[in-house]
């Protein structure tokens, strides 16, 4: 697809999202974050910082400094989620291209990614989620550009760390970054055993003093810091009649019609790839291993299994999807386009008018379709 149809989908699938849940703006964590700005700038009528929200300062230091210059809180939160947005897409694409090497892959990637559901209802709500996301991607960007193979050295290695422990204090989902790297050095064909080791102990020793200062300095600040954070939410978390159905569930909709296609992307690899005999590198088992590892441990971490948290994984299995999707040519782009806006239309549904068994049809109706374009000879 050339660059400017490229920016133009990215553009209507944007207008979309936003236009669908523009309403769903204001969520019930969004106070609590805007009260975290008013607080950390001194304002006299901000309520204690209940929920911790200053123990990750990074994700408000630009809605703090947008506050300064006479920005409502609540605007200064939307306008970051929006640049954020941007930024992510832009990370996403980079990826898709040091990975894959394909501009067809890149850019399926980064539509899927889009038209995701989460990014619409949390991505773009008064919330941290899209900059946290947007950090996260960063991180694993970095990643790919600092340990390249042999061409790494024990510098980046180290800087890696210190980055990556910077990240815990935008959000803690930037962990996602650090299996990836960690995953990228056990994989790795170049190197022996011993090296490998040396490896993960100098990116150890950038990230373990750089998080540890953190901690402190956050609860000497703020009087709290994110170990404070990690034990309130243990101690509160939900309590699910079924906590395997209800991981399953959010799961599943943490991607919605993406899943198809992850599904299929995962056939095609062990099946219709035979004559191309396309074999993922290091690079890229390592990330998408990231997913599976962290969608495996996930439940037994965390006790709160939404699917706005589960979404952090969500690049490494559509990375997947859009491998597959390569495999359909020019309507591996309709099939992405579709999936897209038909995540936005479910969601918008769902949040807004409750129709009995109109998720099912919308994946129906998907998984029909997908099987149909399949079966077309390209």
């Amino acid at each position: 697809m050339r660059p400017i149809y490229f920016l133009l989908v990215l553009a209507l699938i944007y207008i979309a999202q936003v236009g669908a849940f523009f309403a769903l703006s204001l969520q019930t964590d969004s106070p609590s974050f805007a009260n975290a700005i008013l607080l950390w700038a001194g304002d006299e009528t901000a309520a204690p910082d209940r929920l911790m929200r200053l123990s990750k300062p990074f994700s408000l230091l630009l809605p703090l400094f947008l506050y300064k210059m006479g920005l409502a809180a609540y605007v200064a939160l939307l306008v970051q989620q929006h640049l954020a947005f941007a930024l992510s897409l832009f990370f996403l694409y980079k990826i898709g291209l040091k990975l894959s090497n394909s501009v067809h892959l890149a850019q399926l990637f980064t539509v899927l990614y889009a038209g995701s559901g989460a990014v619409g209802v949390y991505g773009l709500a008064i919330l941290v989620d899209m900059s946290a996301w947007a950090a996260m991607l960063g991180l694993i960007l970095l990643i790919l550009n600092f340990y390249d193979n042999n061409k790494f050295t024990y510098n980046k290695l180290f800087l890696l760390g210190i980055c990556l422990a910077l990240g815990f204090f935008v959000k803690e989902n930037v962990a996602v970054a650090g299996i990836f790297l960690f995953l990228l050095i056990i994989l790795n064909p170049y190197f022996a055993a011993k090296v490998k080791f040396c490896q993960l102990i100098t990116a150890g020793a950038g990230f373990l003093p750089v998080l540890i200062g953190g901690l402190f300095f956050t609860r000497f600040y703020f009087g709290y810091n994110l170990i404070d954070w990690i034990i309130f939410n243990k101690n509160n978390a939900v309590t699910y009649q079924s906590p395997f159905l209800a991981f399953c569930t959010q799961t599943f909709r943490s991607l919605d019609l993406g899943w198809f296609l992850v599904f299929w992307g995962i056939f095609a690899y062990f099946f219709i790839n035979k004559t191309q005999k396309k074999r993922f590198d290091s690079s890229e088992k390592a990330f998408i291993l990231t997913g599976v590892l962290g969608l495996g441990l996930f439940p037994l971490i965390w006790g709160y299994y939404m699917d706005r948290i589960l979404f952090m994984f969500a690049p490494c299995w559509l990375y997947l999807a859009a491998f597959g999707l390569q495999f359909l040519y020019k309507k591996g782009y309709f099939l992405a386009f579709v999936a897209a806006f038909l995540n936005i239309l479910a969601n918008l549904v769902v949040y807004n008018f409750p129709i009995a068994h109109f998720l099912p049809l919308v994946y129906g109706f998907y998984a029909i379709l997908l099987i149909i374009m399949i079966k077309i000879k390209s």
